[in-house]
């Protein structure tokens, strides 16, 4: 587009220059004017441009920062579940072991049970016997 506005303006000056309109008529004064603000023109749309230029830069720095910092900090989430999974796979383990000495204190538990049991019936098969004093 630029290049286009440059263009225009030169081809107003050329126009004005091969009418061969003397500089004194009004027609090439028009010319002139025409040329001038095409070229005035190609002059802002290329500073609008260069702005419009470093905008998207500076947008696309500040996309680019984004995405590393989201990517740090789902590394550093990645790293915190991993711990989290680490210590509840542990934590697990240690009520697996913890279940399985409480289901073998609960068996011996039933077995002393059945001892104490046992020897209460024969204590009182005992006390029922006839006693040698008598």
């Amino acid at each position: 587009m630029l290049l286009t506005l440059h263009i225009l303006s030169l081809n107003a000056h050329i126009e004005a220059a091969r009418g061969g309109i003397p500089r004194s008529s009004g027609q090439h004064g028009s010319f002139t004017v025409i040329a001038e603000m095409v070229h005035d023109i190609a002059k802002r749309v290329a500073t609008l441009n260069q702005e419009l230029q470093e905008s998207l830069e500076t947008f696309q720095v500040t996309i680019y920062e984004g995405i590393d910092e989201v990517t740090k900090r789902m590394e550093s989430s990645t790293e915190v579940i991993k711990e989290f999974s680490s210590r509840f796979e542990e934590t697990a383990a240690s009520v697996e072991e913890e279940t399985a000495i409480i289901m073998k204190l609960q068996e011996e538990l039933e077995e002393l049970v059945k001892v104490t049991e046992s020897l209460r019936k024969r204590a009182v098969v005992i006390h029922s016997l006839p006693s040698a004093e008598s």
